[in-house]
């Protein structure tokens, strides 16, 4: 149908197609030139195909490399697994046991978060590096990921806590709950678990952020909101996957373990293998989920607000 418009002459109505009015003769502006439905540059839609498909591409591009990076800096929880073994099976008093076992397992969480937080920040650093087509150097990621640490130690602590505080308010209840009562007490723990999963969505992409755009960690904390608002449930089920990856990749070692342990000539040795072992593949799990949390932040920032890896990573040079 012919679009009609007003006449800039004598404002009287004709037809767009029209080079001059029919009822003054004046000359009529030239049709604007249709706008194609397809925005160029319109950001893509966030999609669990693209991240996950996007996290295996990085990650096993360099794979020698993150692999590399995640023993280093996970080394030291090693070390204090095998302190836990040895001080387990020590002859100690059962009483001062229990105490010293407590307290280097609570060494042992400790330590695990801050350097896995290290690590994310270290593999953010090297994923966009390899996003944008740069050189992955372990010794840039590893300076860079160092020189964010406090941040990101911070984020992730916060983050943790925040999580325990709402599942801790959700499944107190169940302490006034009678023992009788069992099936109310299971179902204030599947609701504490999941608000706790729930504010861990919210926080999905706090490392990231702080490490690419440098705030702190209250700042990182709220970006990671907005980047991960109407996207919670696709994360949940990248999570998901991610989850069920690593547990099939780590049942697959522990069969390869236990196979191999047979041929070891003592106890001791076959279980230093395993520890090795089970450290190595450990390690190479956390790296790719690192690399698939990074993936995750930059595809929420594609889909939100349009820009690619290039203008994120502009912050590195």
């Amino acid at each position: 149908m012919p679009a009609i418009i007003q006449c800039p002459n004598c404002g009287k109505e004709t037809y767009r197609e029209l080079q001059q009015c029919p009822h003054c003769g004046h000359a009529l502006p030239e049709p604007a030139p249709l706008q194609s439905s397809a925005m160029p540059h319109a950001p893509a839609a966030f999609q669990i195909g693209t991240v996950v498909s996007g996290a295996f591409s990085a990650y096993f591009s360099n794979f020698v490399r993150f692999g590399t990076l995640a023993v280093i800096l996970l080394s030291p929880v090693l070390l204090v697994e095998w302190l836990i073994l040895e001080r387990g099976g020590g002859a100690l008093q059962a009483r001062s046991a229990m105490r010293e076992f407590t307290f280097i397992d609570l060494v042992h969480f400790v330590l695990s978060l801050m350097l896995f937080s290290v690590l994310t920040a270290s593999i953010t650093f090297g994923t966009f590096q390899s996003l944008r087509g740069r050189e992955v150097r372990v010794s840039d990621c590893l300076s860079w990921g160092l020189s964010r640490a406090f941040p990101v130690i911070g984020v992730s602590l916060v983050a943790g806590v925040a999580a325990a505080l709402a599942a801790g308010v959700v499944f107190l209840p169940t302490l006034i709950v009678p023992y009788g009562m069992r099936l109310v007490g299971l179902l204030f723990l599947v609701a504490a678990v999941v608000v706790g999963l729930l504010v861990m969505l919210r926080y999905w992409v706090a490392v990231p952020a702080t490490v690419v755009e440098r705030d702190g960690v209250f700042a990182s904390l709220g970006r990671s909101v907005g980047l991960t608002r109407d996207c919670r449930g696709k994360i949940f089920l990248i999570a998901i996957i991610y989850f069920v990856l690593f547990f099939l990749f780590m049942l697959f070692v522990g069969f390869a373990i236990g196979l191999t342990s047979r041929m070891m000539p003592s106890i001791s040795t076959a279980v230093a293998l395993a520890m090795i072992a089970t450290f190595i593949a450990n390690s190479l799990g956390q790296a790719f989920g690192s690399v698939l949390t990074c993936v995750c932040y930059y595809e929420l920032r594609r889909s939100k607000e349009g820009v690619d890896a290039r203008e994120i990573a502009a912050v590195f040079d």
